[in-house]
């Protein structure tokens, strides 16, 4: 599910629930004895205006009728799909809105808020709910260098640097070279950089030692972010629900525990092996310096898994809120599985024909 979002195309930070890439055609259906919305794609940052519109163009001057939307979505922006979640909620809670996973289709990641906000949830034989984690570190935010050959004559198949995950290695791992006294002048240029365009030369002038240490970590970091972030929110949402143990000591120590090791294997790879003494990662200043920023980004995912909670809240008096929060987050944003029907039911996630 990508809060404010880190990137564009799927989740500054921007968090991603998401398996899409193309925005949602809304469109306000109407035959001789139906009317309904059709939502079809993406859920991305202008789709709440256009929701609404159609919505209106659906229902306004319409009486006695329970409106409908019908979903068919892969995801994508959680801010995005929560401001249409409580704008369905409210319209539910004045007038009655039924959800529906239209036939044949799958709603998935924050296409799931949308859903759990109708007052009516149907999700009919052959068709998938698949909720899963958020992040910002997936979509349109990917690896720090996507592609390999610098001397692709077309310019358009050549690597591409991602300038915002260059800045944040470029941050995490700089107090340690500055220390060191090692390519400290490339990596200011790094940091002072603007655009794709100068920060990639920026990365190209770096000494090979440090483009490799800044490409390992990058890599190591963004395969165990995403269960941080997915913790975090859990713990979040277990605290606004008071449904326990919220986890908290473990995450902080999984933030610990990341930070280190990654920190740790990058150096031993790319510098202890050419050095005569090794670097403590656990008292390294530069260790100290990715627990703050691990840290630090993960209240981005906390403030969302906060208005997530305000929306679920609005639902607990129809719903199971704990068991629809161990459900959403019961897979990260790497994988998806179909909730089953007994779930759905047990949960009051859907309401209709159970």
């Amino acid at each position: 599910m990508r809060v404010d979002m880190v990137a564009r195309c799927l989740f500054g930070l921007i968090l991603i629930a998401y398996s899409y890439c193309q925005a949602a055609t809304i469109k306000c259906v109407i035959t001789n004895d139906q009317r309904w919305v059709n939502y079809e794609g993406g859920v991305d940052l202008p789709d709440p205006a256009l929701l609404r519109q159609e919505f209106s163009r659906c229902f306004d001057n319409v009486r006695g009728v329970v409106p409908v939307i019908r979903l068919n979505s892969g995801g994508g922006y959680v801010t995005a799909g929560l401001e249409m979640a409580h704008f369905i909620a409210t319209t539910g809670e004045r007038r009655g809105v039924r959800m529906e996973v239209a036939p044949g289709a799958r709603c998935v990641s924050a296409c799931t808020f949308l859903f759990i906000a109708g007052s009516d949830r149907f999700v009919p034989a052959g068709s998938k709910l698949e909720p899963h984690g958020f992040s910002s570190l997936n979509g349109s935010n990917p690896e720090l260098v996507k592609g390999k050959n610098w001397a692709d004559p077309d310019p358009e198949r050549r690597p591409h640097v991602n300038t915002h995950r260059l800045k944040w290695a470029a941050h995490a791992i700089g107090l340690h070279l500055y220390a060191e006294d090692r390519d400290v002048d490339g990596l200011k240029r790094v940091l002072a950089c603007k655009g794709p365009a100068q920060c990639q030369a920026a990365f190209l002038a770096l000494e090979d030692t440090t483009r490799e240490l800044l490409t390992a970590w990058d890599g190591a970091i963004r395969t165990r972010y995403i269960d941080l972030e997915r913790s975090a929110a859990l713990a979040a949402m277990y605290q606004h629900g008071n449904f326990g143990d919220p986890h908290v000591e473990k995450i902080n120590e999984g933030i610990a525990l990341v930070s280190t090791k990654v920190f740790a294997a990058t150096l031993d790879q790319n510098l202890g092996a050419k050095r005569s003494k090794r670097v403590d990662p656990a008292t390294s200043s530069a260790s100290a310096l990715i627990v703050e920023q691990l840290q630090d980004h993960l209240k981005g995912t906390t403030e969302t898994a906060s208005d997530l909670w305000r929306l679920i809240q609005r639902k607990s008096g129809e719903l199971d809120a704990k068991a629809l929060v161990d459900l959403m987050f019961s897979t990260s944003i790497l994988y998806t599985r179909p909730l089953t029907r007994e779930e759905m039911c047990d949960a009051s996630i859907v309401n209709v024909d159970c």
